[in-house]
């Protein structure tokens, strides 16, 4: 069922790579590309709530939601050498009653996890061939909001892509990207029961935040 680049992960978002994300994160805060994802949550009643934070990385979001009123919360990421360092700032930060960890590729390892309040994805569903079935499980997973960042549906983003993957190619890496239609996962989560209720676009990326209706 999964067509995520799972095999190319632990070498792409190895533990060096891992580290100095982490690092970055304490001394600076959130990056940029994240803070979308972050921003478009402002206002939601999140207090003693639960998050499934799905391709997760370091946790930056886990740990900046915590900090908003998450009350519990579960990290799913298929890199090890990420899950690892998660795992040790959890340790660092006391927050081993309030987190769970899931090592794995979320299309195989949804089952374990039970529905929550929020799911969020950041630049995570770029990283599925099969994005419908990763929107349809993930979003099962939603009681309440959903909420994502990925790389925004337009030609010169999608030419842009082309030449990144080229040059993977070239450098023998096997990590792949993809740029989907944002429409149709629209589609999908309308059809879901989830309602598209705040959009924000900076240049590149698109992030969305829907909340479910019905």
């Amino acid at each position: 069922m999964s067509t995520c680049c799972q095999r190319a992960y632990d070498k792409e978002f190895d533990r060096s790579k891992a580290e100095k994300e982490l690092r970055q994160y304490q001394a600076n805060g959130l990056k940029k590309s994240s803070r979308p994802l972050r921003d478009i949550l402002e206002g939601l009643p999140l207090q003693g709530s639960s998050l499934l934070d799905i391709g997760g990385g370091v946790g930056a979001l886990t740990f900046e939601l915590i900090k908003r009123g998450i009350s519990r919360s579960v990290y799913v990421d298929i890199s090890s050498p990420y899950v690892q360092t998660f795992r040790e700032e959890v340790e660092r930060r006391l927050l081993e009653t309030q987190v769970n960890s899931l090592q794995g590729d979320f299309l195989q390892v949804h089952p374990q996890i039970a529905p929550v309040d929020l799911v969020i994805l950041d630049k995570v569903i770029c990283c599925y061939e099969n994005y419908e079935d990763l929107i349809r499980y993930s979003s099962a997973k939603a009681k309440h909001w959903y909420a994502f960042t990925l790389p925004r549906h337009r030609w010169w983003v999608r030419w842009g892509q082309g030449i990144y993957q080229a040059a993977n190619r070239l450098l023998g890496r096997s990590f792949t990207t993809y740029v989907h239609p944002t429409a149709r996962i629209e589609e999908i989560l309308q059809q879901a029961g989830f309602q598209k209720r705040r959009q924000s676009v900076r240049f590149f990326w698109t992030t969305m935040l829907f909340e479910k209706i019905s």
